[in-house]
């Protein structure tokens, strides 16, 4: 048994039908619900230094994590088609 093989009936497992199109439909719907909020706001938004001080650490673990997210893709990628090959 191949590594993509493993990989191909992990994914396709029938428990993650739901959680897949519940996370695909949130994808496509975020975008719009951000930019009502944004185009509703009628005060202006201003941060403090104390503010954004706070908003550093959820900078640098969303950094983080989409680099190691974008690497594991790519590692899962090689991976497959390395074990595909032979």
């Amino acid at each position: 048994m191949y590594v993509s093989d493993w990989i191909n009936e992990l994914l396709s497992w029938k428990a993650f039908v739901p959680l897949s199109r519940l996370t695909y439909c949130g994808y496509l719907i975020h975008i719009p619900i951000v930019q009502v909020y944004v185009w509703t706001i009628r005060t202006r938004v201003s941060y403090s230094e104390q503010q954004l001080v706070g908003m550093l650490p959820a900078t640098t673990y969303s950094i983080i994590t989409n680099y190691r997210n974008v690497i594991s893709i790519r590692c899962l990628a090689y991976l497959t088609t390395r074990a595909d090959n032979y």
